[in-house]
């Protein structure tokens, strides 16, 4: 994402981040964040932002994976139906 702040470096995000239920467990999800991670690295964003929902479940992996509670609030507003 273009940014102002940050000398003008971007800043990626990440949503919908699934693996079907019956091949979790495997490390595919840990696979693909590592690589969106790397990738969003190696185009200059100065962090990378992950948007979920308050599953128990999906932020005991996100934390596993070292990313940190943001300790924000968002909004959004869809133009589509959810």
């Amino acid at each position: 994402v273009p940014n102002l702040t940050y000398g003008g470096r971007p800043w990626a995000v990440m949503e919908n981040v699934v693996v079907v239920r019956e091949r979790r467990g495997r490390g595919i999800g840990s696979k693909m964040l590592a690589r969106a991670i790397e990738l969003s690295e190696k185009a200059g964003c100065y962090k990378v932002q992950v948007v979920s929902g308050p599953n128990e479940e999906q932020v005991r992996f996100y934390r596993k994976a070292g990313m940190l509670d943001a300790n924000c609030c968002g909004f959004k507003r869809y133009f589509i139906k959810p």
